[in-house]
């Protein structure tokens, strides 16, 4: 009876504790937000799924620069193939492992060469984090 009880409360447990945040459940304003990746919802891993509902459901008390940073991210990355967002993961887990002092300098020239756009002067740098810690 004991090995009912606990069997029972593990699995109410671990059914709610591992609960994703579905696409059904999310509100309309949520869904417009995340409307691109929609079609890449089911396969988004579980935090991924909660930190980006929790994101869209803040939305509204976000700066309007936030705001637009917030969109953009969205589409750029629903816009990637799925190679294109494992060099991505790939090179943001290089650059978090990176000492503080080096990751702050090679941020500092990535957001640099984001304010130049996207001309030829802009493949330098990114040349040279991939030789260093990154891919392209």
């Amino acid at each position: 009876m004991k090995r009912i009880v606990i069997s029972i409360a593990l699995l109410v447990l671990g059914s709610s504790a591992s609960a994703a945040t579905s696409w059904d459940s999310l509100t309309p304003q949520q869904k417009e937000l995340l409307a691109p990746l929609a079609s890449q919802w089911q396969t988004l891993p579980e935090p991924r799924q909660d930190r980006l509902a929790d994101a869209a459901q803040r939305f509204p008390q976000m700066p309007p620069e936030k705001q637009a940073r917030f969109r953009e991210r969205i589409r750029s990355w629903a816009a990637l193939t799925p190679e294109q967002r494992d060099r991505a993961r790939r090179n943001y887990e290089r650059l978090m492992a990176l000492p503080p002092e080096e990751r702050e300098r090679i941020l500092r020239e990535i957001r640099q060469e984001h304010r130049m756009g996207s001309g030829a002067e802009s493949a330098g740098p990114r040349h040279r984090y991939r030789n260093q810690n990154t891919e392209q």
